[in-house]
């Protein structure tokens, strides 16, 4: 289990494409932890949103941490238990029933495309978008402190939010760095395939001091 950094805040995209064979994306603005985002929020009562994991799938450690949990990895089609193209209503029961009621739901038109529906729901650090329909995308390493607990959800390979650079060459080979397109703070993006064969994950990569660090991994359908 990692010993995760607290991210800050982002503020939730405004990101373009699919991610396919190189994610084009407009990712991410940074803003400052105590400046509040400008996105339409439903807050959700902190009474009814528990940060403890509802499913034995979940473990949050003791003294607080990172949750960590066996059957949900990142992955190019989704998140193991449940997969791009499910309907939205069984994604969001799906997770509520693994992560417990969300923290926030958001509906935000994507920039280029105003017409196409974006809807977001987010626990803790993990962030699903749906659009209208259908679960079409996530962003993890997202968080917005103070807050529940912060997830450890990985890659199958094992890769999440908060390790260094380092570790994800380790475990992916030599990994190609491109600048964030809407220049945000020197960020840079990365492409690969976990396991082989499936749709791509992506991952934002930030200076930390002398050493980068994988800020979020995403995939699907960002808008």
């Amino acid at each position: 289990m990692n010993d995760r950094p607290v991210h800050r805040a982002w503020l939730l995209p405004a990101v373009a494409g699919a991610v396919v064979t190189v994610a084009v994306v407009a990712l991410l603005h940074l803003v400052a932890d105590d400046e509040p985002d400008a996105l339409p929020r439903t807050s959700v009562d902190p009474a009814a949103a528990s940060p403890t994991p509802t499913s034995a799938a979940g473990n949050v450690p003791d003294g607080g941490g990172t949750a960590t949990f066996d059957g949900l990895h990142l992955r190019g089609d989704g998140l193991d238990m449940v997969d791009f193209g499910a309907s939205e209503q069984d994604a969001v029961a799906t997770l509520t029933d693994v992560l417990g009621p969300p923290d926030e739901e958001s509906d935000e038109p994507c920039e280029d495309e105003p017409e196409r529906p974006s809807h977001w729901v987010r626990w803790a650090d993990l962030t699903v978008r749906t659009d209208g329909r259908s679960f079409v995308g996530y962003i993890e390493g997202v968080h917005f402190p103070p807050g529940p607990t912060a997830f450890d959800f990985g890659t199958p390979r094992g890769l999440s939010p908060g390790d260094p650079l380092d570790r994800a060459r380790k475990l992916y080979g030599n990994l190609r760095l491109q600048p964030d397109p809407e220049g945000q703070g020197g960020a840079e993006i990365f492409t690969v395939k976990d396991p082989a064969g499936t749709p791509s994950i992506s991952g934002v990569v930030e200076a930390a001091g002398d050493e980068k660090t994988v800020a979020s991994i995403f995939a699907g359908e960002l808008c």
